[in-house]
């Protein structure tokens, strides 16, 4: 207690380490894989409650979510998001999380299927979708790789790789009877520079990180 602690997800290994920030020692270890060959589950992003007890862990190539106990270095439940029949087909790509301020959400986007995922964190299980496609867009390739909340929790921001774009949705009322068929349509859209990969919300302003800056134009910039 009181001594920093850092949570890391190994792609490669198909694991998470909680390490003493100070000393570097190993103090949890979380084996995620679910399969014979490693890598096959590749963890992506982690989130941690705020009284350091529980972590979540985004499995990008098995449409999962890890709910982690980090006191006792347990998984303690999975959560599957829009996971394929079949095992070789794409998955949803499980990328950012982030808890609401009251933890009682889980929000969860999935990279490869234009869905931002809603858990219950007592039920561990998905309550809503939200879809993260323009309006009148028919193909794919939205790509929700980022997510921020408003202060006040009731929007939420999801940064769009492909589509260049931040898609707000209103978060406070839930729609009822969502599914990763009929999502959530969201309140609109804002423009970003080429690829963003990344968002924060600070001050009622929101900080995007661009992949590939402005895009394409002549040599000579000034």
């Amino acid at each position: 207690v009181g001594r920093e602690q850092i949570l890391g997800a190994n792609n490669l290994s198909d694991s998470v380490v909680l390490i003493d920030a100070e000393t570097g020692k190993e103090l949890q270890h979380f084996n995620l894989s679910q399969h014979r060959l490693i890598p096959a589950e590749f963890p992506y992003g982690v989130v941690i409650s705020h009284d350091g007890n529980r972590a979540w862990c985004s499995l990008w190539n098995a449409s999962k979510v890890a709910e982690l106990d980090l006191v006792t270095g347990k998984v303690t439940r999975w959560v599957s998001l829009a996971k394929p029949e079949s095992a070789t087909d794409p998955g949803s790509h499980p990328t950012a999380l982030l808890l609401s301020p009251d933890e009682k959400r889980l929000y969860v986007a999935l990279a490869n299927a234009d869905l931002v995922g809603v858990i219950d964190t007592a039920k561990a299980e998905p309550v809503a979708w939200l879809s993260t496609l323009l309006p009148a867009q028919k193909s794919g390739g939205s790509i929700p790789n980022g997510l921020a909340l408003s202060a006040d929790g009731k929007r939420l921001f999801s940064v769009n790789a492909g589509t260049d774009s931040v898609a707000v949705f209103d978060v406070e009322k839930l729609a009822a009877g969502t599914s990763p068929s009929k999502p959530q349509a969201a309140l609109g859209f804002m423009p970003t520079e080429w690829y963003p990969t990344a968002l924060a919300s600070c001050g009622g302003e929101l900080l995007i990180a661009s992949g590939k800056g402005r895009g394409t134009g002549p040599n000579a910039q000034r």
